[in-house]
């Protein structure tokens, strides 16, 4: 399968099996999931949960540390931009809790299946 041959070509190219993966299945969609694991456990992580359509793979050291950032602030109601007044009860709840990108009447922020918080 791809993901094997991905798994393989990154190793064979100088990356460590520890080095960090993210896979993010269905980005930005209501059903959005996102996966992590080393290297070596791309290719039985993908099939595990059966994905290998809607399917982003980022590799390298850059993602070890830190937990799976929220959505970007831009499009959060709290926000304030050159084009957009921040709503105040939206910023309150963005310095707060921080943002899932989304407001509270639609539908729930992504599920992380990393198990971080």
């Amino acid at each position: 399968a791809r993901h094997h041959a991905l798994q393989k070509a990154l190793l064979a190219g100088g990356y460590p099996p520890e080095t960090p993966c993210i896979i993010g299945y269905r980005v930005s969609w209501p059903d959005e999931a996102i996966w992590r694991c080393p290297l070596a456990e791309l290719s039985a992580t993908m099939k595990e949960h059966k994905l290998w359509k809607h399917t982003v793979i980022l590799v390298g050291p850059a993602l070890a540390e830190g937990p799976i950032a929220a959505r970007s602030h831009l499009y959060h109601p709290g926000f304030r931009h050159e084009y957009r007044p921040a709503d105040p009860t939206a910023q309150t709840e963005l310095r707060t809790k921080g943002a899932t990108g989304i407001s509270a009447n639609q539908s729930s922020p992504r599920k992380n299946t990393s198990g971080e918080k």
